[in-house]
């Protein structure tokens, strides 16, 4: 009900429950219920509110975070696949505010994704899914990421699922564990490509390839990430592709092939800055750097190198 009155009226029913002790207040506007307020209120939800009203409901205040969280992770990210289509004026100041913002929302936001009616409409529920993944792997929050992955298979709707097994399959590597990382990278290419979603095969042939280089396969490596270039050649997928052409081009180092990787290198960081992509100039830059080391020129690899840490600090990685 208070997600359907405007701010002010909602304020007010707000601190009036603090004040009765049926809420508790968590910091600035920020309200939060017990447990047992929470099985009650529920339970009265469903025996008195109508359905649709609350399903409304609900879909406007995911809608809301959606697009939010949407807009801090395309201050880091750029305006790449897995951004929404529609973007709208976010109001942070810097980017730092704006990761601030999802620090301090991200379990309000996981609670109303496992709260939420089957009714509410699954693109929005997806592009939030989407952006709290996106997060948890900028952040390390892997049990999160966890929390996530059981509330899609829950649902069983086949691109959500996708969308976070993809991202599972990242969190497994960042924890080493390749073998796990490289058969459901795998296996979510294979689903990807039965619902010719190329888009999301090419993301997930480049994680792929990232894991094959990290296992030392360094031809198979070279081979996935050329695949997902081809699929990423249209204009609207350029910030995609800069993430792959940098993954490729540290492959290409390892294999001796330097002259290659700095073109690619290159290539990708002029994409990554028509992109907006901070994250990934960081990555270049990072990319660059490796490379510079490994020509003998320490000049120029202490210099991308410090450009890749000023970047990755203004994106909290």
């Amino acid at each position: 009900a208070l997600a359907a009155t405007d701010e002010t009226e909602a304020g007010r029913h707000l601190a009036a429950l603090a004040r009765a002790g049926l809420i508790d207040h968590v910091r600035g506007n920020r309200y939060r219920l017990h447990d047992l307020v929470r099985a009650f209120a529920q339970a009265r939800l469903l025996d008195e509110e109508d359905p649709a009203e609350r399903t409304a409901a609900q879909e406007r205040l995911i809608g809301n975070y959606a697009e939010l969280a949407d807009s801090v992770l395309r201050l880091v990210d750029g305006n790449n696949s897995t951004r929404s289509d529609h973007f709208s004026p976010h109001g942070f100041t810097s980017l730092d505010e704006a990761l601030r913002w999802l620090d301090d929302e991200s379990s309000f936001i996981t609670a109303a994704l496992r709260h939420a009616d089957e009714g509410v409409d699954q693109a929005a529920v997806l592009h939030l899914l989407g952006a709290l993944c996106d997060y948890c792997l900028l952040r390390g929050d892997l049990y999160r990421l966890g929390e996530i992955s059981e509330l899609t298979q829950a649902v069983d709707q086949g691109l959500l699922v996708r969308s976070v097994q993809w991202r599972t399959g990242i969190a497994a590597r960042q924890l080493g564990e390749l073998d796990k990382a490289r058969a459901t990278l795998a296996s979510v290419v294979d689903l990807y490509r039965e619902a010719h979603h190329d888009a999301g095969a090419a993301r997930a042939l480049n994680s792929l390839g990232i894991t094959l280089h990290h296992q030392g396969n360094l031809t198979e490596a070279a081979a996935r990430l050329r695949e997902a270039l081809d699929l990423q050649s249209v204009p609207e997928l350029a910030t995609d592709r800069a993430w792959t052409m940098h993954a490729l081009a540290a492959v290409q180092r390892d294999r001796g092939h330097l002259a290659e990787a700095l073109d690619l290198l290159n290539g990708s960081l002029v994409l990554h800055r028509a992109g907006d992509s901070v994250h990934g100039e960081a990555w270049a830059h990072f990319q660059l750097g490796q490379l510079a080391l490994r020509q003998g020129d320490v000049p120029r690899a202490e210099e991308d190198l410090r450009q890749a840490l000023e970047r990755y600090g203004r994106t909290r990685d």
